[in-house]
């Protein structure tokens, strides 16, 4: 059994898949913010959490795109 060591790359996300992202996200907020009674403190920094998760491998990957663009 051999063993690769190399390092693997990363898997390129496609324009569908953002956008799907993107949106499943904003659906999923918007449903948390429907149920909710009120807006609390821990309910917003929930939000911005999600939205450092779901957005920084999409601004990595349209950073790695301008970046080949050039």
């Amino acid at each position: 059994m051999s063993v690769n060591n190399y390092p693997r790359k990363p898997k390129r996300m496609t324009s569908f898949q953002m956008a799907c992202l993107v949106a499943l996200w904003g659906f999923l907020v918007y449903i948390v913010l429907l149920k909710n009674s009120r807006i609390d403190g821990l309910l917003v920094f929930m939000i911005i959490v999600s939205a450092v998760l779901v957005g920084l491998p999409i601004y990595r990957e349209l950073k790695r795109r301008r970046e080949e663009g050039k």
